[in-house]
């Protein structure tokens, strides 16, 4: 989509991302559901993101993505009878489970007046682009994971950029973790918001109680931080 051309500040990404080994720990002492993502709140443009944001505010385009996930590695044990002799663990390996279905604008006729919550039930990813023009980003950002119909990741989010500076704002949901980066062409890349989720589990998702408002100007945080 494109919000119009606007002065030059750069490309401005948001990343979420998740910085375990593994997520969906939903069930205390049990195995975790999926691969989380393994890195932390690092500026290179190609590490691994559940959803990631792309603003050029000099064409004015916006790119949004959402990955794959991949279900955690099990071990399995086959039992003597079929073996012939001792009892054998072996990995099963990690499956791909694409992305749900990506909407702009609930582009679908058959969401019109549908709730967040219904959308999570749907499975659809939303990203609502609002009154966003080539000076202020005002989005809503619904994502959702392929395995089960519960739970959603719900931000508003806004991206405000001037000559001297990036404000960003993330409303909603805690969860997962969140980076936001500037790239200009004569500077290196910039961290401009750093946010960290509520816990592994995920609960952070269908749990408003938990839910956040911060915001933050050229990386510090001027608003709703402990």
């Amino acid at each position: 989509m494109n919000v119009g051309k606007g002065k030059d500040r750069g490309i401005i990404m948001v990343r979420y991302f998740i910085h375990t080994r593994e997520a969906m720990k939903v069930i205390p002492g049990m195995p975790a559901w999926l691969l989380g993502d393994d890195q932390g709140y690092s500026n290179d443009l190609d590490q691994p993101y559940r959803m990631v944001l792309f603003w050029d505010t000099a064409s004015g385009d916006v790119t949004f993505k959402v990955a794959p996930s991949h279900t955690l590695p099990q071990k399995k044990t086959i039992s003597s009878y079929l073996t012939g002799g001792a009892p054998i663990e072996v990995e099963s390996p990690s499956k791909q489970l694409d992305a749900n279905q990506l909407l702009i604008d609930g582009s679908d006729n058959s969401l019109v007046n549908i709730t967040a919550d219904n959308l999570t039930l749907l499975g659809k990813n939303v990203l609502q682009t609002r009154d966003s023009n080539s000076q202020r980003l005002n989005l809503g950002v619904h994502g959702v994971q392929p395995v089960m119909s519960v739970g959603a990741v719900d931000n508003d989010i806004t991206l405000a950029a001037n000559d001297s500076s990036v404000t960003v704002t993330r409303a909603g949901n805690a969860y997962p973790d969140m980076k936001a980066v500037q790239y200009r062409r004569s500077s290196d890349a910039k961290a401009i918001a750093r946010d960290s989720m509520d816990g592994e589990s995920g609960f952070a998702s269908i749990t408003p109680w938990t839910n956040i408002n911060r915001s933050w100007t050229n990386s510090r945080c001027v608003k709703g931080c402990s």
